[in-house]
Parts: structure tokens; sequence; C-alpha cells
């Protein structure tokens, strides 16, 4: 009988001294530590689908000499050459997204006011005011190897002096519904002046130009909706711009209102032999063809304190394209 009893006093000796009669606390105290590991490169499941580049378009077709008209001397022109437009005059056409035809040729005038300063010609400094004859030529309708349409036309100035004169060269690219198309819009593919107190200039994109305007023209949402850059290989002359459309705006062509989309420019235009900072607000008439019924163009050089403002504004409004008729 003794042995029960002995079990049973040491299981409750036992019991009494298996831990601590109040709970236990413990503290823990985090620590960084690095510890190697090896990442394991992600396994792209589903490759990219390959974009090609757009197929070039065709090579710009030579452009007619330009044989400049005589241009009126400002001291000819009438005191008050340009009517006003009417407070509650409108434009006889809104300016549309798209443009569907390149402008009519013509050769009409544009008022010019602006002034230069820090030029190498003599005087150094000096007005822009006067008259400036500009003649549009159509150039020849190309079309690339995936079946899109390309128009070109030369816009060719003269004045206010008679020794100042420039080129621009644009082209539309209508839309197309081949991947390898380039995108629909207005490219500025040629620009070049004689003028003392610009120097001679001359840029013929290499490519397929610098998109002046996207089509359909949508505003900007940033101030970097496109930017472009190419360089002549003849000339080495650089142009990079950044673009961004902007809203409508009416221009008053001496008493008749059109209505036009705002397109602003800046950049750089570097020569071997200078370099320009450019800034160019174009008011762009897209429901005659995208023709620039005003603009102002602006040439700086902080290092040699150069700046050349220019304004032109259509004095007649222009002929609208057959297509859009």
């Amino acid at each position: 009988m003794r042995r029960p009893y002995a079990l049973a006093a040491g299981v409750a000796l036992l019991a009494t001294g298996c831990g601590p009669t109040s709970h236990l606390n413990i503290t823990l105290r985090s620590k960084s530590i690095t510890v190697p590991q090896v990442v394991t490169p992600a396994i792209q499941l589903v490759p990219p689908a390959l974009v090609a580049p757009p197929v070039a378009l065709p090579p710009l077709p030579a452009a007619p000499a330009y044989v400049p008209l005589p241009v009126p001397a400002p001291t000819t022109l009438p005191a008050n050459p340009c009517p006003k437009a009417g407070q509650f005059d409108t434009p006889a056409m809104p300016a549309s997204q798209t443009v569907d035809a390149p402008p009519v040729p013509a050769t009409s005038t544009q008022l010019s006011t602006g002034t230069y300063t820090g030029a190498a010609s003599t005087p150094a400094s000096g007005s822009l005011a006067g008259v400036e004859q500009v003649t549009i030529t159509r150039l020849p309708t190309t079309t690339s190897s995936v079946g899109q349409q390309v128009d070109a036309w030369q816009v060719a100035r003269r004045g206010p002096a008679a020794t100042v004169s420039s080129v621009e060269v644009y082209r539309l690219v209508h839309p197309a519904s081949s991947p390898a198309a380039t995108q629909a819009g207005i490219y500025l593919v040629r620009l070049a002046w004689k003028d003392p107190a610009r120097g001679d200039v001359t840029f013929q994109a290499s490519g397929n130009g610098l998109e002046i305007m996207s089509l359909p023209a949508q505003p900007a949402t940033n101030d970097i909706q496109y930017v472009g850059t190419d360089t002549d290989p003849d000339t080495l002359t650089t142009l990079e711009l950044t673009r961004n459309i902007r809203q409508h705006k009416r221009v008053d062509a001496c008493g008749k209102l059109i209505d036009t989309i705002t397109v602003e420019l800046s950049g750089t235009l570097t020569t071997p032999n200078m370099q320009r900072q450019l800034t160019w607000t174009k008011q762009v008439a897209t429901s005659y063809g995208a023709v620039d019924v005003a603009d102002t163009l602006t040439l700086t050089s902080v290092g040699s304190g150069y700046t050349w403002t220019r304004s032109l504004r259509n004095t007649t409004v222009p002929a609208v394209p057959k297509a859009v008729r």
C-alpha cells in the first residue's frame, strides 16, 4: 500500500516544481540584418509585338525657281492701309481639325512689323516694318510605298527690304491605314533665308521633316506635345523644335476675320558658324489648306546680344482649296 501513496506524493511534488507561479513576460527587440538574396529574373511570358518604324516618304520634288515680283516700299502705302473687322463680325469658315488639301497657289501680301539689333550688318539695328510679298507654289503630289499620299508646297517671301528673301517648304501627309504609314500632319522640310540681318541659312531635312501640326489637330495637354530634330547633311545645319498646338484664334486680315489654330514652336537653329534660339508662333488657317495667315518669329543669341523679331499678318483671305469646297 505504500507504493501508490509514494507515487501520488511524487506527482504532487512535480506539479509544484514545474514552473514559476506567475506569468512569464518576454520583451522582443527588432534587429535589422542584411541577408544576401538571389533574385530570379522575371520571365516574360508574352514577348512584345515588334513595331516597325514608318516607311520613308518619297523624296521631296524639286521646287521651281522663285522669281519675286516687285514689293512696294513702305513709304508708298497709305496712312491706314488695313481696316479693322467690326465688333460683331465672324469668320466665314471655322478652323477645322483636319486638312484635306494643300493651299491654293497664289501671290499675296502680308504686313510686317518688328525690329532687329546686334546684327553683323550695317546698320546693326533697324526696323522690319513694311510689306512682304508671299508666293505659294504647289509641288508635285507623291505616294509612299504603302500608298500614303503626300502633298507639298513652297512658301517664298520677299521683303520688306529688296535684299531680304526666305523660303519654307511644307508637306501635307494624309492619313493612311497601313501600320507602316507616317503620322498624318503638316511637316516642315525646308527653311532658308538670305538676309543681311539674319545671315544666310539653308536647312533641308534629311528625313520626313519636323512635324508642325498633327492631324487631326488636338490642343496640347502639356508643354512638350512633340519634339523633333533633324540635320541638313549638306550644310550641317541642325533644327530642333518643340511644338505645342493651342486653341483657336481669329486673325483680322484687313477687315475680314480668319479662324485659325495656334501652333507654338521653340527650339534651336545651329549652323557651323552660329547658334540661334528660336520661338515661332504660327496661326494656321486649316480650312484654307494650312496657310499661315499670321506668325511671329523671334531669333536670339544671348551671348552676343542679338535679337531679331518679326510679325506678319495677311491682308486678304486665302482661297479655299477645291477639295474642301
